[in-house]
């Protein structure tokens, strides 16, 4: 039902969503977004009462390449950005 609410919320105003993750506990739920206009989202779900607050975060566009043929070549956008493939 969140998500729905979520995605009813923002529909109307072309924003893309990058990456959802839903969160979802006994008494509280939530969802962090990846979205393409974070400061329009933060009045849209505000307008909709939704309360929602925002950070920064560090986001890679990943090939669909196994990784381990990409890191092994060294052409691995986290491999290239000096980040550790665990």
């Amino acid at each position: 039902m969140f998500v729905f609410l979520l995605r009813n919320a923002i529909a109307d105003h072309r924003i893309t969503i990058r990456a959802i993750t839903v969160i979802d506990g006994p008494h509280t739920g939530g969802a962090r977004l990846v979205v393409d206009k974070p400061e329009l989202v933060k009045e849209v779900l505000a307008r909709a009462g939704v309360t929602c607050t925002s950070t920064k975060c560090l986001a890679l566009e990943m090939p669909t390449t196994p990784a381990d043929s990409l890191a092994s070549r060294g052409s691995c956008p986290c491999v290239s950005a000096g980040l550790k493939m665990l």
